[in-house]
């Protein structure tokens, strides 16, 4: 004898979609969506929810997000620009965005810009696929963003630079406070021969301020001789910047790099070529604090950028202006510290 089919069965040969759970289910279309709407999540009751999840799971339904977003004008995707030479900093930067804002049910999308393309252009191309809201990183910043984005009200964030001379959300540090610590730092150890490798080759719009804060911080110590060497964050110009200044022979006896690969290339050089110790013979610190500054063979003294709270910042000032029409325009400074090892202290 052949079974009888239930009265609520949906065929399944195509797709499933919200209507068919709703006839399954034995409810309306909207109380589907609501079901799957996390914004409704303390108004459904349990007994629609697990109505609805079952005749879902049945018939292998999942939500369309492109037809929900048409629905209610939101993509609930992120655009996030960054630069297209590797960064360990902005490597952790993306993934705790990503992170931080799958927590609010959205979607990330990276793109890269190279140094010879234009802000603008990249913005443009975000816009066109209808993010809800861009986060542009420091790196990325290699020109002026037009005034045409700041004032067209589309959610935009700019993380770790500051833009004292544009009305635009940003997220930074004090990195000319920063390095003026390190300066002090190094001081009193007893270090008295002092190299600064800078990041001036490279296109980091925040290098000016760390070469500055550091100079600065020396002069308020009587110290206005202070070696530069031009890098560019990479590992291989720190191994350049420590063959250059040890080859000398009046050699500093502390090397402050503005980049943590920039200050491991100068400790392996150090070490390796001129058989010098550090920290009794040079002390060498570095910036950003990422895992490799804390490994065994390096223990590296470094600036340490607080990056949960600056993506912690990132994510609610962009929220806030996706959710609210008119929002307040805020920079926020986050603090720094110095994480002191075994490259400066014995």
């Amino acid at each position: 004898m052949q079974r009888k089919k239930s009265k609520k069965s949906i065929p399944t040969t195509n797709a499933a979609t919200s209507i068919d759970v709703a006839k399954l289910a034995g409810v309306s279309q909207t109380s589907v969506s609501r079901v799957f709407n996390r914004e409704w999540d303390d108004r459904v009751s349990d007994e629609l929810r697990n109505k609805v999840l079952c005749a879902a799971e049945e018939l292998g339904y999942s939500p369309n997000a492109i037809a929900r977003g048409l629905i209610i004008q939101k993509t609930g995707i992120i655009g996030i620009v960054l630069a297209d030479e590797f960064s360990v900093f902005y490597h952790h930067i993306l993934s705790k965005l990503t992170n931080a804002f799958q927590q609010h049910d959205m979607r990330v999308m990276a793109f890269n810009i190279a140094p010879e393309n234009d802000i603008n252009q990249i913005i443009t191309r975000l816009n066109q696929y209808q993010v809800d809201g861009i986060v542009i990183t420091s790196a990325a910043m290699t020109q002026v963003m037009s005034e045409h984005w700041i004032q067209s009200g589309l959610p935009l964030v700019v993380l770790n630079a500051h833009m004292p001379e544009t009305v635009c959300n940003s997220v930074y540090c004090d990195n000319f406070g920063a390095t003026g610590q390190m300066a002090k730092h190094l001081y009193e150890t007893g270090k008295r021969k002092f190299a600064y490798v800078s990041s001036g080759r490279s296109r980091y719009s925040d290098h000016i301020q760390r070469k500055q804060g550091f100079l600065n911080g020396l002069s308020q110590l009587n110290i206005n001789d202070c070696k530069v060497f031009e890098g560019d964050f990479s590992y291989e110009s720190g191994l350049e910047a420590g063959r250059t200044l040890f080859s000398e022979n009046d050699f500093p006896d502390a090397v402050f790099c503005c980049g943590e690969l920039m200050a491991l290339g100068v400790m392996d050089v150090v070490r390796n070529e001129f058989g010098l110790r550090i920290p009794e013979d040079v002390a060498v610190a570095g910036y950003d604090d990422s895992f490799a500054a804390s490994l065994g063979s390096y223990q590296l003294t470094a600036v340490h950028q607080p990056m949960d709270r600056m993506v912690a910042d990132t994510t609610e000032l962009l929220l806030n202006q996706i959710n609210d029409a008119r929002p307040a325009t805020k920079s926020i400074c986050e603090p720094m510290s110095i994480i002191i090892r075994g490259s400066t202290a014995k």
